[in-house]
């Protein structure tokens, strides 16, 4: 996390289906439309994008991740409709919580056995 008041930070953009011939496919700028890549005869488009946040805290959140998938099209395929997506997902740590929930769950569990316990020994001395 980055704790800043005034500062830009750039943002992780995973590409999912362009190589940039080193393996990693993390970009820092990306585009809606692209009709100048192959002398007009290609348009590449965002087919589908994905916003993630991971919350670490309260008040502090993980650098956020842009995932995007492109589509490519003819444009002599001018009937084509291109159908388009944005996700957006917010995640947080939820360990802390389940390990509290299963704690409160243990300690009922033992309270309702000495309570069977004691409602036992109380009908056998009676």
């Amino acid at each position: 996390f980055i704790s800043s008041q005034s500062k830009y930070y750039p943002l992780p953009i995973y590409v999912n289906n362009i190589d940039n011939n080193d393996g990693v496919n993390l970009v820092r700028r990306f585009f809606i439309s692209d009709n100048f890549a192959s002398n007009n005869q290609v348009l590449m488009y965002l087919e589908s994008a994905t916003f993630k946040v991971t919350v670490h805290s309260e008040t502090k959140i993980y650098p956020p991740l842009i995932q995007i998938k492109y589509g490519i099209s003819k444009i002599s395929d001018s009937s084509k409709i291109a159908s388009i997506s944005f996700t957006g997902s917010y995640l947080t740590d939820l360990s802390n919580f389940q390990t509290s929930v299963i704690i409160l769950f243990v300690i009922t569990l033992i309270l309702i056995i000495c309570q069977w316990i004691y409602n036992v020994y109380r009908y056998q001395k009676t």
